[in-house]
């Protein structure tokens, strides 16, 4: 939602962009930080110096491309860096040569490997995720705001009637608040058997549109931790980076021991860390160790490059721990600041999207070892999360009372901004545009127009698809939607419609009731397992504007289907859901392939099936808004079993069938690297028309599809007994950041593998004629290779796939290309 909604913004050109320099200045031979070090842009009279720890910033709005740096009894150097662009250098001053050889005596590490030798005896004592069980309290707040503000966007039209929407910072920065949300959660945990238990007792949010009225469950609750320290890698942003506490830490830090400060039990140790080489995913920053436990008790840290990450200008973290009955670290708080550029483009030189993004979160009623168990609302539950009965109506005295500290006036006045934000027009069309491409709706308040993807379309068969539909707005019901459409096709002169209708129960559980009439043109084999893995689809189709834009073969493999469903979901407990649909189907012979039995044509066939789905996901995310679920993954695998039988009629004689299906999609990390992948497999009993067999699904286009056989056709193969593979190893630049020549272009690698084995028994052709385009090597195993670079112009990806095997219809290799917003 964030990122569309800035980059439908970037298109009125209204912000403005700054070149910013930062970084670090030491001595080459002893790595100590030089303090008083001139570093100014080449040509100019504009610089500063380095402070204590030999840190310097700065910041202008004009073109400089080289930094000047001096230091008395040092070689001056000349840097370059990217005008417009957030520039991080470190930089090793090297002394003059001496008229006398000089002994050159390396820093004495000795004390600080001693020092880190003792945390690492002591790190699964002082971790707080090894602890057998605890119960805390947490606020949390975030803060999102557009910053570089210029005057053109001041003085635009857009806000012309909401000047005192715009605020400023110390430095005289002018900025937009744009999100302010604040939340209080109760947690209890235990580890055996483990139980974790969230119950979000407030919630207060001020956003734009639908920001304001949706929620982000689990990243707003009890399962999202943040950064800890202890553990060898952190991950967040899609990324896996190495923690400076992390068994081998000395492989990819320099430590240094800064300072001993002494406390009423012994000393504090000030213990600086800084990445040995560009290119890896570290940090950058200091830590401070008590030496009673030696745990950490405070964390400052930076990314030492954020070149090699989409969109990231600038992240730092400030974590603190706490001691818990004066012996046991726990988290006492946390923050993340990060800053963010959406631009995919830079029209002028002058011109930027930024924004900044502050996550706060404080820990009190820390109890460590509970008395009693973990109690759940099902003893088979390990995660659960609940809200208390007002949790989303809390007075300001509630809040008052339980905030760590009270708001600034920054913070009030933060807030008031957003509400005069939200009466400006042409930000509510902008947000009415950025919820379309999460709901695939355009809201006009009682009635919304879409499905977006469907009201325009080009086949063989229809020839031209015109599309008009909508459905009830929440102005006329939160909780009951009539939804429907009708549409006509040039070529065949048919008209086609949908009527449905549902009702989201008012529930602390998703409960959903949808009944649904469609008469419809789509591809054969489609059906509604592929929102399996393509959970964030609008629909089943495949055939929309973009498939015929990219089109590589003309879509004839077209049927008419009318459909009668009743679908209800419920959501039993946090990350297990139950789906159930009853359905009468007709499918109508199509054009191009007609319906043969023992080569005589046969009109239609009609069935009926019932069908349950059961998934589980654990330690999930999701974007709740209405009836529409936007899913945001979860570390953990996510499983989806499948099961229904039906009755199919076929000419005069029916068919009883039942079918398995199941489908597995996870990821993990490898270094930096990560691997996706998912698995499918299932099982026909009982004979069916070819159209209810599983059909891999092919991809006829240009565009690359994670799910979908980029080299095949559609119905090339058919099975009813089948396991399919998909899997995609993304680098993340680990080849492409260690050779010179491509690493200033922060490219990334991808390598990709998808294959399935299946088979087909005869029994099924006694009911329809199987079609002539069907692979005389149906049943022998299907494979594909790829190797794709992303992160073109940080928007596009460009994959090399080659047909390894059954090479007689398709071309053995083909480009693919993607565009995605990946950080």
């Amino acid at each position: 939602m964030l990122p569309f909604f800035y980059l439908l913004l970037t298109s009125f050109g209204l912000f403005g962009q700054k070149t910013t320099v930062s970084g670090w200045v030491v001595d080459a031979n002893s790595f100590e930080a030089l303090e008083f070090v001139h570093v100014v842009f080449k040509g100019s009279s504009r610089g500063t110096s380095t402070d204590t720890l030999g840190e310097f910033f700065l910041q202008t709005e004009d073109t400089f491309e080289l930094v000047a740096v001096s230091f008395m009894g040092y070689k001056s150097q000349v840097l370059e860096i990217e005008p417009g662009q957030d520039n991080y250098l470190e930089i090793f001053l090297v002394a003059e040569e001496m008229a006398l050889d000089e002994v050159v005596i390396l820093p004495d590490d000795e004390p600080v490997r001693k020092l880190l030798l003792k945390v690492q005896d002591n790190l699964q004592r002082n971790n707080p995720d090894n602890l057998d069980s605890y119960s805390y309290q947490r606020y949390s707040r975030w803060e999102y705001q557009i910053n570089n503000v210029t005057d053109r966007m001041r003085n635009s039209r857009l806000f012309r009637d909401a000047q005192g929407a715009f605020k400023y910072t110390d430095d005289s920065t002018r900025y937009l608040p744009v999100y302010f949300s604040e939340q209080l959660v109760s947690n209890q945990f235990q580890k055996n058997p483990r139980r974790h238990l969230s119950v979000i007792e407030a919630d207060h949010t001020k956003g734009l549109g639908m920001l304001e009225e949706s929620e982000i469950a689990g990243l707003t609750a009890g399962l999202e931790g943040g950064v800890n320290i202890y553990e060898s890698s952190i991950r967040f942003l899609g990324h896996n980076f190495i923690s400076p506490l992390a068994p081998n830490g000395w492989f990819y830090y320099d430590y240094y021991l800064l300072d001993s400060i002494p406390t009423q039990t012994g000393f504090d140790q000030l213990v600086r860390f800084v990445p040995k080489r560009k290119g890896d995913n570290t940090l950058r920053g200091e830590m401070i160790i008590e030496d009673s436990f030696y745990s950490v008790k405070a964390v400052h840290a930076k990314l030492s490059n954020t070149a090699h990450l989409n969109f990231i200008k600038q992240l730092t973290i400030d974590l603190t721990y706490q001691l818990v009955n004066d012996s046991i670290p726990f988290y006492k708080s946390f923050q993340l600041n990060t800053v963010v550029d959406y631009s995919p483009i830079e029209t002028r030189k002058d011109q930027r999207v930024e924004l900044k993004a502050i996550q706060l979160r404080n820990y009190s009623k820390v109890e460590i070892g509970l008395e009693e168990e973990v109690k759940l609302s099902h003893r088979n539950l390990t995660y659960e999360s609940q809200r208390t009965v007002n949790w989303y109506n809390r007075g300001d005295d509630f809040w008052e009372a339980v905030r760590p500290n009270d708001l600034s006036d920054y913070e009030l006045t933060f807030m008031a901004s957003i509400d005069s934000v939200n009466q400006l027009g042409m930000i509510r069309f902008l947000d009415n545009i950025a919820q379309m491409a999460i709901t695939g709706y355009y809201d006009f308040g009682k009635w919304e127009l879409g499905p977006y993807d469907y009201l325009l379309n080009f086949n063989e068969v229809q020839g031209t698809h015109l599309f008009l539909g909508g459905r009830t707005g929440r102005e006329i019901s939160e909780n009951f939607s009539v939804w429907g459409g009708v549409g006509y096709g040039t070529r065949n002169k048919k008209w086609i419609g949908r009527l449905g209708a549902g009702y989201l129960f008012p529930s602390s559980r998703r409960t959903i009731l949808k009944v649904e009439y469609t008469d419809d043109i789509i591809q054969i084999g489609e059906n509604e397992r592929i929102l399996l893995l393509y959970e964030n689809k609008q629909h089943s189709s495949e055939s929309n504007l973009l498939s015929f834009i990219l089109q590589r073969r003309t879509l004839t493999e077209l049927q008419q289907r009318h459909r009668f469903r009743i679908e209800a979901e419920r959501e039993v407990r946090t990350g297990f859901n139950v789906s159930s649909s009853a359905s009468l189907v007709r499918m109508h012979s199509p054009e191009f392939y007609p319906f043969l039995s023992n080569d005589q044509n046969i009109s239609k066939i009609e069935g009926a099936e019932l069908g349950v789905n059961l998934r589980w996901s654990w330690d999930e995310k999701f974007y709740d808004h209405g009836f529409r679920r936007l899913y945001l993954g979860t570390p953990q695998p996510i499983i989806n079993l499948s099961l229904s039988l039906g009755m199919t009629q076929v000419g005069r004689g029916s068919e009883p069938f039942s079918r398995i299906h199941a489908s597995l999609k996870h990821h993990f990390f490898t270094g930096q690297a990560r691997l996706n992948y998912a698995l499918e497999g299932g099982l026909v009993f009982g004979a069916v028309p070819y159209p209810l067999l599983d059909i891999p699904r092919a991809n006829q286009t240009y565009g690359f599809q994670t799910y979908n056989y980029n080299m095949m056709n559609v119905m090339e193969f058919m099975h009813d007994r089948y396991i399919r593979v998909y899997a995609e190893y993304r680098l993340n630049g680990f080849l492409f950041n260690r050779t010179p020549l491509l690493r200033k272009l922060n490219l990334r690698e991808v390598i990709t593998f998808k294959g399935f084995v299946g088979d087909l028994d005869e029994r099924h052709s006694s009911l329809l004629d199987y079609p002539e385009q069907l692979a005389p090597g149906n049943t022998r195993p299907y494979g594909e290779l790829g190797f794709g670079i992303e992160n073109l112009f940080r928007f596009f990806r460009i994959d090399a796939v080659w047909r390894a095997t059954h090479q007689w219809d398709s071309s053995a290799v083909g480009l693919r290309v993607r565009m995605e917003i990946r950080i």
